[in-house]
């Protein structure tokens, strides 16, 4: 599913318009999402969601179809954030 890159998009531009990124998914989801994506990664599982920095930047990740943990392109990688799933 392309939901990873879509809900990144619509972060971005809620992140334009509000000067902020939203503290929540759920906030996308009516103006930036139209109810369109399913806040669900290709696992069925919910991404995981972390505003950072004040609300001014993000990360977002979830699973791909082969179950490995993908982050999304937006996200600003932080010292908080562990990227697991190198042990293949």
């Amino acid at each position: 599913s392309n939901d990873l890159a879509t809900i990144d998009q619509a972060i971005q531009l809620y992140r334009l318009d509000n000067g902020t990124v939203p503290t929540g998914l759920d906030s996308l989801k009516s103006d930036y999402l139209g109810g369109q994506a399913e806040l669900k990664d290709a696992q069925g599982g919910d991404f995981s969601y972390a505003a950072t920095d004040s609300n001014t930047n993000y990360t977002l990740s979830g699973k791909n179809s082969k179950g490995e943990d993908v982050v999304s392109p937006g996200s600003k990688a932080t010292d908080a954030v562990v990227t697991e799933g190198e042990n293949k």
